[in-house]
């Protein structure tokens, strides 16, 4: 069992997740985040879409779970944190 950490943090936004590998497979997502409603509920999104994943496949999950929502103007960069914590934001 492995396991792997992303995290970024912007002012007071920060989020880490820490996934549990096993097989080659994503077995298990956690998440902190700062105490944003709206952090938290994109990072749920993503734990979901994770959950069952290749280790090859995370970056592409990530991307397709945050591509699906609908976010205030205002809480975009919400999205672009977590994009930043896998490493997808250039």
């Amino acid at each position: 069992m492995e396991k792997l950490t992303f995290s970024a943090k912007e002012g007071w936004l920060r989020i880490k997740f820490v996934l549990t590998v096993e097989d080659g497979k994503v077995k298990d997502v956690e998440y902190s985040a700062s105490r944003c409603k709206t952090l938290k509920g994109v990072a749920d999104a993503v734990a979901d879409a994770l959950r069952g994943a290749e280790v090859g496949e995370i970056k592409y999950r990530v991307k397709e779970a945050l591509s699906g929502l609908s976010l205030p103007k205002n809480r975009e960069n919400r999205r672009l944190l977590i994009l930043r914590a896998f490493g997808l934001d250039g």
